[in-house]
């Protein structure tokens, strides 16, 4: 049993490191495209998407190394999530009435409410309360329920703006670009599901969530890669079949595009 033991948690260590060092590969790479991209064209929300995105480097490092009983990993995901709000307020709703407020306020309050558990292990108060079934339980879904809140606004407000242009004369590839962020989005709200439903379920799902997760995040990676740094050929194959017919389309740049896109007002 131990040697059976001993294989099972050195291939889930191997599977780890092959998904969890392309992945942050996959975000500093887009996250620097984004900063340098954001400060040519002085794109505010491009910027601390791309922040956000090396930020997510960090957040590998810590879980990879089973830092995660720290209180690092929620600061490093609070400046994530911050930056996710920000983005989508400055891409989406810039200038427009929103529920940016609201969603800074959840965003700040939730992270209290789970590093708070996290300072006091540190200090060695209340273990086995933290520890317990219940504890697990409260504090796997008020992180659920900070995800949901974040990227289902994120993935929301993409919604609202395919809605927008997808019956325009639009390129056919900056409207897959928009469902790629959208669906990315999706999947960030629940990766932290599997997690919660191992601990209702009593372990039963334990040999499976980890792999499950690890799916998620190389899914969630290789869209947000993808709808950011879209290689030309991928472009020129989702366009195939199609006529530019506004010749301005020709010499227009990719920024502009992207802002166009998003705020649906192309012709």
């Amino acid at each position: 049993m131990r040697v059976v033991s001993f294989i099972l948690l050195m291939t889930e260590q191997i599977i780890q490191i092959i998904i969890l060092v392309p992945a942050a590969i996959l975000s500093l790479i887009a996250g620097i495209f984004l900063v340098v991209r954001g400060k040519d064209k002085l794109d505010k929300g491009m910027i601390i998407l791309g922040i956000s995105y090396i930020l997510m480097i960090c957040f590998f490092i810590v879980w990879g190394f089973n830092l995660a009983v720290q209180l690092i990993d929620y600061t490093i995901m609070y400046a994530v999530y911050m930056g996710m709000n920000f983005f989508t307020k400055f891409t989406f709703h810039e200038n427009k009435k929103s529920s940016f407020k609201s969603i800074v306020i959840f965003t700040t309050v939730n992270y209290i409410i789970l590093i708070i558990p996290k300072i006091l292990l540190l200090l060695n108060q209340y273990d086995d309360i933290i520890l317990s079934r219940t504890g697990k339980i409260l504090d796997n879904t008020f992180s659920i329920t900070w995800a949901i809140i974040v990227f289902g606004w994120l993935a929301y407000s993409g919604l609202e703006s395919f809605h927008q242009i997808k019956d325009k004369k639009v390129q056919p590839w900056i409207k897959k670009r928009l469902l790629l962020v959208i669906y990315s989005a999706f999947f960030e709200m629940f990766v932290s599901l599997p997690d919660l439903l191992d601990i209702l379920t009593n372990r039963i799902l334990h040999d499976y969530v980890f792999y499950i997760q690890m799916i998620m995040i190389a899914t969630i990676m290789v869209m947000q890669f993808l709808a950011w740094v879209m290689p030309k050929k991928l472009k020129n194959f989702l366009n195939r079949g199609y006529i530019v017919e506004n010749k301005a389309d020709v010499g227009i740049t990719e920024e502009e595009i992207i802002n166009q896109m998003l705020e649906g007002d192309q012709n």
